[in-house]
């Protein structure tokens, strides 16, 4: 297990930035390695933000190296789809295969599109174009 002072995900802000002819909110519970209850609470504590009304309705994820635990995929699909805000898309950025697989189980009924990919650009791409 690593030590939380020294977790990279834990220092690195979530954010919302206009890109294209959107904007998005970049989830960041990245680099937070096999921490799970770190990365559901920083998620949580973000959730405070990216649910309020005037956020974005488009939102990245990024999981890149950060273990993908059930608990944490629960953490994810709950917060988007619970009802906080309606997201019009999702992407799941640093995903393996079978953490991609989770994600899609989880999010199988979710109110919005959806796309994975290991690139951040390809995901800020997605999320404003006109594509599904």
């Amino acid at each position: 297990m690593h030590e939380s002072k020294e977790l990279p995900g834990l220092k690195k802000k979530s954010f919302s930035v206009f890109f294209g002819e959107g904007e998005i909110w970049f989830e960041h519970p990245d680099g937070i390695y096999d921490n799970t209850d770190l990365a559901i609470e920083k998620l949580v504590n973000d959730s405070k933000e990216f649910c309020r009304p005037s956020r974005p309705s488009l939102i990245a994820v990024n999981v890149d190296e950060t273990d993908v635990t059930d608990e944490l995929v629960g953490a994810v699909s709950e917060k988007p789809v619970s009802g906080c805000k309606r997201f019009t898309r999702a992407a799941i950025v640093g995903a393996d295969s079978t953490a991609v697989r989770k994600f899609k189980r989880a999010l199988s009924n979710a109110p919005f599109a959806l796309f994975f990919t290991r690139d951040f650009e390809k995901a800020k791409e997605w999320l404003v174009s006109e594509e599904v």
